[in-house]
């Protein structure tokens, strides 16, 4: 989503890039928390800044959005390797998406079906068009959507994190738990972080999906911390995860028990 007041178009080459570090990533919470995610982090991080690339009120003709390399290469800390760049954005056009409908029915969705990628001498922007069947998750939003700043990306390093990162942060802006606690299935987790088949024993998912994800949030500077904890005890296998949150006071903290400023500590997320 572009920031109407800050906005501003970059020409390069022949084409308007619609990217700007200002955009938000604006997507609908059934799309964050119902779909199963199987994509790396780096075509994951790319995803989300084509969808910050979109203009809610008016959305892009052909559901086509541009982003020059040097934008992307920025964003993603991606210095002089345009091969690795371009099969980054190339892989979007083979990720399929499984989103759980409300009828209990299961949408395969291709998400990005077409790329342009601009020749290495060219100064053209990189091309994607989004799916017809995704554009509804996209635009439009009248309630239950969540945004964030573009540039938040940047500091998420692994995929588990970013993607818990606004699991949560959509269930705190449409729940608001005045404790600010937040359960999920492990069974659902897995579909969320497409580990039904990886790491099947619990310690093995708590140390490298739950732990590292926690661990992702609260080093990236964003809007809370987080702190998990199992039900599961000696002889009882877990079932479910609860996060809480609390409101970041700092860009300096990383610790969830370690606050800067204990008077905003109560201040909505």
């Amino acid at each position: 989503m572009k920031n109407n007041t800050l906005y501003c178009m970059i020409v390069s080459g022949d084409f308007m890039s619609d990217f700007d570090i200002k955009n938000k990533v604006v997507q609908s919470n059934d799309l964050i928390q119902l779909s199963k995610w199987n994509m790396s982090v780096v075509p994951f991080k790319i995803f989300k800044a084509l969808i910050s690339c979109i203009d809610t009120k008016k959305p892009p003709e052909n559901n086509t959005v541009e982003i020059s390399r040097k934008e992307l290469g920025d964003l993603l800390e991606i210095k002089e390797n345009d091969e690795y760049m371009k099969r980054q954005v190339k892989s979007l056009q083979k990720q399929i998406v499984e989103l759980d409908l409300k009828n209990g029915n299961t949408m395969m969705l291709s998400i990005v079906p077409k790329v342009i990628y601009p020749a290495k001498q060219s100064n053209d922007n990189i091309q994607c068009t989004f799916s017809e069947e995704l554009m509804p998750y996209l635009i439009d939003l009248k309630e239950f959507f969540l945004q964030y700043d573009v540039a938040a990306l940047k500091k998420f390093k692994s995929k588990y994190g970013l993607i818990l990162y606004e699991y949560l942060l959509s269930r705190e802006r449409q729940e608001r738990q005045s404790e600010h606690k937040y359960s999920i299935s492990v069974e659902n987790l897995r579909r969320l972080t497409d580990t039904e088949t990886k790491f099947k024993n619990f310690k093995e998912l708590n140390r490298k999906v739950i732990s590292q994800a926690v661990v992702d949030i609260n080093g990236a500077g964003v809007e809370f911390l987080a702190v998990a904890k199992n039900n599961g005890r000696r002889g009882v296998k877990a079932t479910h995860i609860e996060f809480t949150l609390r409101k970041r006071t700092s860009y300096k903290e990383t610790e969830f028990d370690v606050v800067d400023h204990p008077e905003w500590i109560r201040k909505s997320i």
